[in-house]
């Protein structure tokens, strides 16, 4: 018995210490997350927008949100962010020009018009803005289109294909089940339900995004025209015969300026930026750069609060 409590008592004390290693490493990773390099801004820099994230509204003010453990990716500013980030860079003259680093980008296209606003805005500073990606979904090259110049890899395509919607319905899950919903709505058009007692679209659902899809593609197209001169219907043709579906056919469209690799980008990057062709380009990522600016105290009187308010809307406290 004497033997049992004394393996008992140095587990328990083996367990302990363990804990209190793993509180002491926790800390130890927030202390130092929490002293961040400040980050320098050389002459000659390109601020480099890759977004690898979803694109949120703005990022949560909150210091263990975006702890920079090693190795763990560090969250990216919001829009919100990124768009006062443009609006410093047309005025730092450290920030030679912008660099759209990507083929796809995860995000609505509300999120994407109001940044290729910003991109757009930026450019009336006179510094350039040139656009690279292996390949484009039809939200990167809505916002890559606000650029000066578009680079596409020589294995690339620009699939601009038209948006759509999908639904999903539960009527056929829910009979399986034996459950019947109660329904109360009020309206041809109130159509958040409809999943619930239907297995199709209803006409007036069906209708009323078709509206929806046709606007926003709409509003697409006609930026896309404007920022490149390709005529509206002509784009348009473009996207319903899925005609730039290799390089060559994107740059003989004018979808593109250039077909190139990366290090071809990279020397005309070097020569925008006015550096050496040995020399190392400076680039910033977007989350360097928003560390390099101090944070503005919230505080103070004659302030407008603004409140993003993000997720579904439900009932409860």
């Amino acid at each position: 018995m004497g033997q049992f409590f004394k393996m008992m008592f140095a587990s328990m004390l083996g367990f302990l210490i363990l804990i209190i290693l793993f509180v002491f490493l926790i800390g130890g990773l927030i202390s130092a997350s929490m002293q961040k390099e400040v980050v320098e801004v050389k002459a000659n820099s390109i601020l480099h927008l890759k977004l690898k994230q979803g694109l949120e509204d703005r990022v949560e003010n909150d210091p263990f949100s975006n702890l920079d453990f090693k190795g763990i990716a560090k969250e990216q500013p919001g829009l919100f962010e990124i768009i006062q980030l443009l609006e410093k860079a047309e005025s730092d003259n450290n920030i030679k020009g912008v660099f759209i680093d990507m083929s796809s980008v995860s995000s609505g296209f509300a999120n994407l018009q109001e940044l290729r606003n910003a991109v757009v805005d930026f450019k009336k500073s006179k510094k350039f803005v040139i656009a690279y990606g292996e390949s484009y979904s039809t939200g990167a090259y809505y916002l890559a289109s606000a650029a000066d110049k578009i680079y596409l890899n020589p294995t690339g395509e620009v699939d601009l294909k038209g948006l759509h919607a999908e639904l999903m319905f539960f009527k056929g899950t829910l009979e399986k089940l034996e459950i019947e919903p109660e329904v109360i709505r009020h309206g041809k058009f109130k159509s958040a339900v409809e999943p619930f007692i239907l297995d199709k679209m209803s006409d007036e659902n069906r209708a009323q995004l078709a509206s929806l899809i046709d606007d926003l593609w709409h509003n697409v197209l006609d930026n896309v025209s404007h920022s490149r001169k390709i005529g509206y219907e002509s784009l348009k043709m473009i996207a319903d015969s899925l005609s730039a579906q290799t390089a060559q056919q994107a740059k003989d469209l004018r979808l593109i300026d250039q077909i190139a690799y990366y290090d071809e980008v990279e020397a005309e990057l070097r020569k925008k930026s006015g550096i050496e062709e040995k020399d190392k380009i400076s680039f910033v990522s977007v989350n360097e750069y928003y560390d390099s600016h101090p944070k503005e105290s919230t505080f103070g009187k004659d302030k407008v609060a603004v409140i993003y308010a993000s997720g579904t809307i439900v009932g409860g406290k």
